[in-house]
């Protein structure tokens, strides 16, 4: 029999796993998005074209949560920070730099 305490770290330990996104589901990520911006294609499009392709559940959750945020006006580097489970400082950062450099959209 559980405790509560020992039911918490379980489903704590659950969720933690639900927002985990494998590096190779991350560089696939980063590859499109990457493909498309280069291209001249738009942020959310790029995001809405990802969704298309992609076929993990994982992923396509935090890239819909993506789409909302930059819908509602969030820069791609502020949504990302809203999801510091998935994406860390430096990939914030690196989004940030191409933002500011204007190698990349805002939105």
């Amino acid at each position: 029999m559980k405790t509560n305490s020992t039911a918490v770290i379980q489903e704590v330990r659950e969720v933690r796993f639900w927002h985990r996104i494998s590096i190779k589901e991350k560089a696939l990520f980063y590859e499109h998005l990457a493909n498309m911006v280069d291209g001249g294609v738009p942020v959310i499009a790029s995001l809405y074209s990802f969704l298309d392709k992609n076929r993990n559940i994982k992923m396509e959750v935090e890239i819909m949560n993506l789409l909302v945020f930059v819908e509602s006006g969030d820069s791609f580097s502020i949504a990302m920070k809203k999801l510091p489970n998935i994406f860390d400082k430096r990939e914030v950062a690196i989004i940030e730099a191409g933002e500011q450099s204007g190698t990349m959209q805002h939105s």
